[in-house]
């Protein structure tokens, strides 16, 4: 079990994976993750004079997430060979950055972006 600290905010950190608890994506090995807990939906009704009455939001369970996993891949830097999807913690994530490489002795490291959606499966 990897060592995990969150805080009120919805904040979730992931210091380290274990081999079975990291996600699968591939040409990219995941060695630590930040996952930020956001609202699905949110609504807001206002009155007349723009002032808020009531606000909605989603069930925790159908939260957005938005996490950076940070790891490396083995042998040169070709964004398109990192995988598009994977699927984590029994969700589906789409990757959407990817950093510039860094160097780390016979590695190159890299930071990957990626949103999961409640109910996208695909």
């Amino acid at each position: 079990m990897p060592l995990v600290n969150s805080n009120q905010y919805g904040a979730a950190y992931q210091f380290g994976f274990l081999a079975s608890d990291a996600p699968t994506i591939s040409n990219f090995v995941a060695r630590a993750a930040e996952l930020r807990y956001e609202a699905e939906t949110f609504a807001q009704a206002m009155e007349g004079e723009g002032h808020t009455e009531s606000v909605t939001t989603s069930k925790p369970t159908k939260r957005k997430i938005t996490g950076t996993f940070s790891g490396y891949i083995l042998a040169g830097f070709d964004p398109s060979a990192i995988g598009a999807t994977f699927s984590f913690l029994s969700r589906f994530f789409i990757v959407r950055n990817i950093s510039t490489p860094r160097r780390k002795g016979e590695y190159v490291e890299v930071s990957l972006e990626a949103e999961s959606y409640a109910n996208v499966t695909s």
